[in-house]
């Protein structure tokens, strides 16, 4: 590929230079650029990488795409466009030659549930007999294989590799959980989907220094993904429907509301061959019973989410539905240990909405006591501190706070914030600190009928603490404390 193909369909302010020189690469990161590459300048708050590029150019580097002139010596081709982060999507579309077409794009956009309701429709598609692939929190993957990315929506040029790799392994279609911050960057905004779910938004959620600037932002960036959108599937129940809803042409609503065209008229509790799970009677555009192994209202809703889009997708919810029955998504609701008088679970919550919703979901269930174990992360929105901590204390029988990915702050900050939301509940709680010390107290002093809820890391296997990623595994910890633990205490 040459430079005037890479720029095919782009709004050139300005070039100079040869334009018909090959590319082998596209690159932003100065610390990884190679000789043939197409380097691409970006802005941010902390680093301009224009400033880099005569140290680029020493290093063999001859094509630069920037927001404004440089000086470079008469082998370079320098072309100066508007707005670079924008159209980094369509450079990578026509570098990795469209790879998006013929796919079918799903995308999932919510403060929580993306992770859950992106693997509820992989499963769907799958038992329809699709090749699908997923790209999201978890990772990137097909049933065969596995594709590194840095974030839940990779930046233009990863993502516009992996869904390369993903055509070239045969993938017909693509979940994509795309992120607040995926918008906010201009990681998707090349990409037409043909349909897109927006499951929530909860004020107080990733807002602050190294997040969005205002709640404001946060739902601009949500609201914008619905406009790449073929047709959109929202929540009826979002306080913001009627604003979500504006300009768009083919909308769809599913919920519990009467108004909703896919309508939830029941759930109820129930065992699969897999576990626990809910059984829920759909109305509407199409209707039936279904079940699903995830818990509470909120895995029915999921699962609801999950049909309507393939519905509206021209393909049979029906058929597809029995994929639900035996769902497992890794550190989301994921039950690590389940007898006749005890239980655990690891969630990803880790706000006040999905703790809260987590914590309702499991009360369905009528334990005798229902345990929370949770931290609140570091260097992010405050708010969270405040809601988790009040969900936590409002609708669990005892709190055990502790640890989770502090990064640079202090836990004894974090903890000021949690307890001002846990003093506005009536909710009895201890704090641990350390987080194994912690798991240890919880299994020690277990008694039967308890379903313990361990909130906050999900699969991850380690704690961010001062900049070091700590080993650490809920999962392993808990085995390891119920291979050794004496039974749970009667009462």
């Amino acid at each position: 590929m040459n430079v005037n193909e890479l720029l095919q369909g782009l709004r050139i302010l300005s070039s100079k230079g040869p334009m018909d020189q090959h590319i082998s690469g596209l690159s932003i990161d100065s610390r990884k650029a190679q000789p043939g590459d197409a380097f691409v300048c970006m802005k941010g708050k902390q680093f301009d990488s224009h400033q880099v590029t005569p140290s680029l150019y020493d290093q063999g580097i001859r094509v630069f795409i920037c927001e404004q002139e440089i000086t470079l010596p008469e082998d370079a081709a320098v072309i100066v466009l508007t707005d670079v982060r924008k159209s980094l999507g369509l450079l990578a579309q026509n570098y990795f030659g469209h790879p998006e077409e013929g796919m079918t794009l799903i995308g999932i956009t919510g403060s929580k549930g993306k992770t859950t309701v992106a693997h509820m429709i992989y499963a769907l598609l799958e038992k329809l007999g699709k090749t699908p692939g997923i790209i999201g929190t978890n990772g990137a993957w097909t049933k065969e294989r596995t594709f590194p990315i840095g974030f839940t929506t990779p930046d233009p040029i990863e993502l516009y590799q992996t869904l390369k790799s993903m055509k070239e392994a045969g993938c017909d279609s693509i979940v994509m959980e795309v992120s607040s911050f995926g918008m906010k960057f201009e990681r998707v905004s090349a990409l037409t989907f043909d349909i897109g779910l927006f499951l929530n938004i909860e004020e107080g959620d990733h807002v602050g220094p190294l997040e969005h600037d205002s709640f404001e932002e946060y739902f601009a960036c949500k609201k914008a993904f619905l406009s790449l959108c073929r047709q959109s599937l929202i929540w009826s129940g979002e306080p913001t429907l009627k604003e979500l809803q504006e300009g768009l042409l083919h909308s769809y609503t599913y919920g519990r509301e009467a108004f909703a065209d896919y309508r939830m008229a029941g759930a109820t509790p129930m065992q699969l061959e897999a576990g626990a799970g809910m059984d829920f009677l759909v109305e509407g555009m199409f209707s039936g019973r279904f079940s699903v192994h995830s818990l509470g209202e909120i895995g029915a809703l999921n699962a609801l989410a999950s049909l309507a889009a393939i519905d509206l997708l021209g393909w049979s919810a029906q058929d597809a539905a029995p994929a639900l029955h035996k769902l497992h998504i890794t550190g989301r609701m994921e039950w690590l240990y389940q007898s006749t008088d005890y239980g655990v679970i690891i969630d990803f919550a880790h706000n006040g909405l999905s703790t809260r919703a987590v914590l309702q979901a499991l009360r369905q269930y009528n334990p005798r006591r229902l345990i929370c174990l949770f931290g609140v992360f570091g260097d992010r929105d405050t708010q969270r501190r405040t809601g988790m901590g009040e969900a936590a204390g409002h609708h669990a029988d005892l709190s055990i706070i502790t640890e989770g990915h502090n990064r640079s702050e202090a836990f004894e900050d974090i903890l000021s914030g949690i307890l001002l939301g846990m003093q506005q509940t009536s909710g009895e709680y201890i704090v641990i600190p350390d987080r194994k010390k912690a798991l240890e107290w919880a299994i020690t002093h277990r008694q039967k009928g308890d379903i313990l809820l361990i909130l906050g890391l999900g699969n991850k296997e380690y704690l961010e603490k001062a900049g070091q990623l700590i080993p650490h595994s809920d999962r392993k910890i808990v085995q390891e404390l119920l291979e050794e633990a004496e039974p749970a205490k009667d009462f």
